[in-house]
């Protein structure tokens, strides 16, 4: 997760850390972690809400992103890929916190590059792009 937040930290200057959470496809969450600074008083709220993206995109098995839900003002993000539901909030925009899933996602090889490019059109997320060639150069 470091090549992939180092990369959007450089993208985004000045945003930090978050959580990310792994669930299986019926949106159980199997492990949450942390990533980067997230202050003490952010922790819990921040954990709760990304299980919470988890659980509720595994509730909607026909959708791929939580940006299909259309919920407006929410900066977490979850994503479907093959085996696992991805999830993350974090203080990045809410763009480049699905960029940095789907980014995860293909690193680990648990999304194709067109499913990611897929799910990246649903949302009409130019930061997915944005982040593939920052990636590149980091590399």
């Amino acid at each position: 997760m470091r090549w992939v937040s180092g990369a959007a930290q450089k993208m985004e200057p000045g945003r930090t850390g978050g959580f990310i959470c792994v669930a299986r496809l019926d949106g159980l969450p199997l492990w949450t972690r942390t990533f980067g600074h997230v202050p003490g008083e952010k922790r819990a709220e921040y954990i709760r809400l990304c299980q919470e993206y988890t659980r509720e995109l595994g509730r909607h098995h026909e959708l791929q992103s939580s940006f299909q839900l259309q919920e407006e003002g929410k900066n977490g993000v979850a994503i479907r890929c093959s085996t696992k539901i991805l999830s993350i909030i974090s203080g990045f925009s809410r763009d480049m916190n699905e960029a940095m899933l789907l980014a995860l996602g293909v690193g680990t090889r648990t999304l194709d590059s067109a499913a990611a490019a897929a799910i990246a059109e649903i949302s009409n997320n130019q930061k997915w792009l944005e982040i593939q060639q920052q990636l590149l150069v980091d590399t």
